[in-house]
């Protein structure tokens, strides 16, 4: 059984100043703007939620935000294949892509729901169709089937895609958060919302102590490479016994 993991990418360069980043908007020079520390914290906090569940394939943007979101969430020291999949965010000068980028300018984080009562829902939709059929496409390549699936994405392009696989309700009307998402399970189409997480006191605790216990092993693999492995599946482990102390909830 297949379980797809869709997020949105954490908070990225400029997300404070959105009106200077529409107002002077470029399509190359936005794919580059990378994750700030908050952003990496955001996706290091949704990592340790993860705790120890292994992804064997990955599909994101073609913007480095939602590359370095996908790192985050896959873990230190793990290879699997990464797939870029450029319609995830398509250009302003793809076919009907100015009144996409006109309506995301107007509607930006608003649920699909929004995106739908708009003079692009067809193009919003049209999007989730194709990129839908990319990644079933992306799936049946892969050998062996994969378990889990992590799909890194743009809000309303995310719940677009997500749509192609489920037929609840939920994905038109979620607004979805920095580093947050759904996952679904491709055979039911059941899904399930991961929105904010919260820590309770002791969660506090471990998280900012695993921050620096990952920050430690990495400056150790470093210079000793041979340490890699071990890292590997060290940080998963005591990671998913700390979350499981923290009563972590989403």
């Amino acid at each position: 059984m297949t379980v797809l993991h869709f997020f949105r990418h954490a908070n990225a360069e400029g997300s404070d100043d959105l009106e200077t980043i529409l107002a002077t908007f470029d399509y190359q020079t936005d794919l580059e703007r990378g994750l700030t520390e908050k952003g990496m914290r955001q996706a290091q906090l949704r990592q340790d939620y993860l705790g120890d569940l292994l992804f064997d394939l990955c599909i994101v943007s073609p913007a480095k935000r939602c590359r370095q979101t996908a790192q985050r969430l896959i873990g230190y020291g793990m290879k699997i294949p990464i797939i870029e999949l450029p319609t995830l965010y398509p250009s302003p000068e793809a076919p009907n892509g100015k009144l996409m980028w006109k309506t995301f300018r107007r509607l930006l984080y608003e649920p699909l729901s929004a995106y739908l009562k708009s003079e692009a829902a067809e193009i919003i939709l049209q999007n989730g169709v194709e990129n839908g059929n990319a990644i079933k496409r992306i799936i049946a390549e892969h050998s062996p089937a994969p378990r889990n699936v992590l799909i890194v994405d743009h809000a309303v392009t995310l719940q677009a895609a997500g749509s192609q696989f489920t037929s609840d309700i939920e994905i038109f009307n979620f607004k979805v958060g920095e580093a947050e998402g759904f996952k679904i399970e491709m055979n039911t189409g059941e899904i399930t919302l991961l929105g904010p997480i919260h820590y309770n006191s002791v969660g506090l605790f471990f998280y900012y102590f695993m921050i620096f216990i990952n920050l430690f092993l990495e400056s150790i693999s470093t210079l000793f490479p041979v340490l890699r492995t071990f890292v590997a599946i060290f940080v998963p482990t005591i990671q998913g016994i700390f979350n499981s102390l923290a009563n972590i909830e989403a």
